[in-house]
């Protein structure tokens, strides 16, 4: 129906992100350009463009359901000196950061892929600073650290670019 309003927010109890409403009145979602919506974890979902987000459901393309990052492939495991003693050795796996999506074409209600997205980054730091407590077991597994670009470049696929 022309002039349709769309709705942010909860439809019976549950948040757009968990099972969205059609709307007919939002624009079609075509590959290449369009803005989505996006909820949730805003962490790397924030690093975008301005011209791929907006905050308005009636602008937006798609709703991007952003769940809280994961460990993604590993990329590489290099080994730390402990300050305290250089021969004991941390050994740590830097992985690329897995951020798990529901995406949804806003006007049909359609789930589509890519079910998650994985950046990368730069790995092994000469210096790697952690916290412990009582006993120093070492960092454990580390994200890459990411730039905006390797965040885009990892969300491209989502917009068709």
């Amino acid at each position: 129906m022309r002039g349709e309003r769309c709705r942010s927010g909860h439809r019976g109890g549950a948040t757009v992100a968990a099972r969205p409403a059609k709307c007919s009145g939002a624009p079609p979602y075509r590959k290449g350009s369009g803005r989505a919506l996006f909820l949730g974890d805003s962490e790397y979902t924030g690093r975008l463009p301005g011209f791929w987000r907006t905050g308005d459901p009636a602008k937006a393309g798609l709703v991007v359901c952003a769940d809280e990052a994961e460990n993604g492939a590993a990329v590489q495991t290099c080994s730390y000196e402990d300050k305290k003693s250089r021969y004991l050795l941390h050994q740590v796996t830097f992985h690329k950061v897995r951020i798990p999506l529901r995406i949804y074409e806003l006007r049909t209600g359609k789930r589509l892929d890519p079910r998650s997205v994985e950046a990368g980054g730069s790995n092994c730091p000469s210096m790697l600073r952690y916290e412990y407590h009582m006993y120093d077991l070492g960092p454990g597994d580390q994200f890459v650290s990411t730039s905006k670009s390797g965040v885009r470049n990892a969300f491209r696929p989502v917009f068709g670019r």
